[in-house]
């Protein structure tokens, strides 16, 4: 039933909405898409600041008081043409347009304090988000992505992150340089990588848990091996399993959870 006191989406928007399934359109516009009740909730309660407008299907339960602040930026499709603008497959009658936040320098992440992940290559949106998620639980400060990472406002990052992009800093560097710098600042560098020189992460002393850096590399390449001639102390998780040599290793996103657990221990 169409709620007679929401607008219907303008011809405009509809427009916008299209073009941000596009990268290079998000950049150029300063906007992303935000799918589904959990992410737009979230960022309804901790970064509403964010948000430009809210678009829900004429199926949406519009009495819902989140919506209060916004009264005059909430918008209505009909299902059909929500069903066209969205980016998932069953998609839950809510999507909101939000700001981008510039990145930040990476000699300001490189000179802060907390925790920085350094993120080599990676290229899968749902690691990518699952990252996100898990760095905003664990308290990290900021993401620092190389180059080729997959774009952190893709659909299915920002889906896969459950509405927690927005509470991070970001910034893009060649991690070479990155690295260089937080060394120059004293910050430990832990590199997960498995080689002859690794240590198991449980050995950390007090000072490799003092504002570390931690890198991550690409699902299925690891570390660019170039990364490790700087100074950086490579770290791997041992298996407590005899059965670890029968299963592939633990994904990016799977290390990256256990490393920031035993750092913050």
């Amino acid at each position: 039933m169409t709620p007679t006191y929401l607008p219907p989406l303008s011809k405009n928007k509809k427009s916008q909405l299209r073009k941000l399934a596009q990268k290079r359109q998000r950049y150029k516009s300063g906007f992303y898409c935000v799918e589904g009740q959990r992410a737009v909730q979230n960022y309804l309660e901790h970064q509403a600041e964010h948000i430009s407008y809210i678009v829900l299907s004429e199926e949406w339960p519009f009495s819902n008081s989140l919506f209060n602040a916004f009264e005059d930026r909430i918008y209505y499709l009909e299902e059909t043409e929500f069903m066209e603008l969205t980016d998932t497959d069953s998609p839950q009658g809510i999507m909101a347009v939000c700001r981008m936040d510039e990145f930040q320098k990476p000699s300001e992440l490189a000179s802060g304090s907390g925790t920085i992940l350094a993120l080599d290559r990676i290229s899968d949106p749902g690691n990518m988000g699952t990252m996100i998620r898990t760095a905003v639980w664990f308290g990290v400060e900021g993401i620092v992505l190389s180059p080729e990472c997959v774009d952190i406002y893709n659909p299915k990052v920002i889906r896969s992150s459950a509405g927690s992009l927005a509470q991070l800093q970001y910034a893009q560097s060649e991690l070479y340089a990155f690295i260089e710098e937080a060394k120059s600042n004293n910050r430990p560098v832990l590199a997960l990588e498995l080689n002859e020189e690794a240590q198991p992460l449980k050995n950390l002393d007090s000072g490799d848990r003092n504002d570390p850096v931690i890198i991550v590399g690409n699902e299925a390449h690891g570390l660019d091996q170039s990364l490790l001639s700087l100074p950086v102390k490579p770290v791997y998780i041992p298996s407590p399993s005899p059965k670890a040599d029968k299963v592939e290793s633990l994904n990016a996103a799977q290390a990256l959870t256990i490393a920031l657990y035993e750092v913050n221990r």
